[in-house]
């Protein structure tokens, strides 16, 4: 994942669980650029956090446990508005519970 200079975000690698962002979950073997004008993204196990230059938080990929923050636990291969007024962004690994 690669954030360029123009503010645009790309990214390649597995997407089964549509992390990319790009709208699919088919894994890129090169960089597609998947949104313009982020400030900042991180990114967890099969997941991402995109947050804009606005301070509006988007996320996509894996949610089996919340992880998107979007209220389900549903995956999304689009990213979805999760909150405003963020300031920044990180992401972690995920660990289901015995």
């Amino acid at each position: 994942m690669s954030l360029h200079t123009a503010r645009s975000w790309w990214a390649w690698g597995a997407n089964g669980s549509g992390q990319l962002g790009d709208g699919t979950t088919t894994s890129q073997a090169s960089p597609v650029q998947v949104m313009s004008n982020v400030r900042a993204a991180a990114g967890g196990y099969a997941y991402t956090l995109f947050l804009k230059p606005d301070g509006t938080l988007l996320a996509a990929g894996d949610n089996n446990y919340g992880q998107l923050g979007d209220g389900g636990k549903t995956a999304r291969a689009t990213p979805a508005q999760v909150m405003t007024g963020v300031q920044a962004v990180a992401a972690g690994g995920v660990r289901a519970t015995p």
